[in-house]
């Protein structure tokens, strides 16, 4: 069920400049050592049943079968880079990526049936919105797919995981791409960069990504989590004093990262 936006949003123009033989969907897909996840993430970009989508993987310097998995699962585009980071990673898919809307899921995560579609209608049908977000639901390991049959742990909440919303192009030539510069918490930088730059976001209340907790996460390196996290919440403080007045119903910050809304837990991603 849609929760709407926050305010009325700027009626913008429907129509768009893309080609007609361009991807509707371009979906980036960062790979460091993905091999035990890497088949079930493309088979569940596949399963989705949207039309119009590509798929880039970036291989991001792996040193396992990753790419070699990939290269057996049928048509893809696959960038390579010396190993950069995530955010490195999604910048270069970004370059490369041809379609009107953009999705991004790290391998060891997945989405529900038909949410890109879902998502899209909603782009499709609210030209004033550049993002559309659900929840995150978290799951541990149970079966050979990172989706509706793993075991939930917790209820969903609200995060700025990236692979939770589906993003209008336009998005990232108005707020720009990832900070490089940060292994963590880029995605909440560039949701802070977004709330500056008053893009407008429609949540929903559907869950949009399972997060899979195993140990192999990147964020269980909680010590450089947290000082990323500080340091990208020092520098928006100072940025948001300069920040352009907001428009009438625009949202606080605290409200579009998600932090003041019920659901929101502490410290999750």
């Amino acid at each position: 069920m849609s929760r709407g936006v926050h305010g009325t949003p700027p009626v913008a123009p429907a129509a768009s400049n893309r080609s007609a033989a361009a991807p509707r969907v371009s979906v980036i897909m960062p790979v460091h050592n993905g091999e035990r996840f890497i088949r079930q993430a493309i088979d569940n970009v596949r399963a989705q049943g949207c039309p119009g989508v590509e798929v880039i993987l970036v291989d991001d310097g792996s040193t396992d079968a990753s790419m070699h998995i990939a290269s057996d699962c049928g048509p893809l585009r696959c960038l390579a880079q010396e190993n950069a980071g995530p955010a490195a990673a999604r910048n270069r898919g970004l370059a490369a990526a041809g379609g009107e809307y953009i999705a991004f899921l790290d391998v060891d995560d997945a989405w529900p049936s038909d949410l890109l579609e879902r998502l899209a209608a909603i782009l499709d049908a609210s030209p004033g919105i550049d993002i559309v977000q659900g929840t995150v639901q978290d799951v541990t390991p149970a079966g050979d797919a990172a989706a509706d049959g793993h075991a939930r742990r917790g209820g969903p909440y609200r995060s700025v995981n990236l692979g939770s919303a589906l993003y209008r192009r336009a998005a990232f030539e108005r707020v720009g791409e990832f900070d490089p510069q940060l292994r963590f918490n880029e995605d909440t930088d560039w949701f802070c960069r977004a709330w500056s730059g008053r893009v407008w976001k429609q949540r929903i209340e559907e869950v949009a990504l399972f997060y899979l907790r195993h140990e192999e996460n990147m964020t269980l390196a909680e010590d450089s989590r947290r000082a990323g996290f500080a340091r990208v919440l020092g520098k928006h403080a100072i940025a948001s004093r300069s920040a352009r007045p907001a428009p009438e119903g625009f949202p606080s910050l605290a409200d579009y990262l998600g932090w003041s809304d019920s659901v929101h837990r502490n410290g999750a991603r």
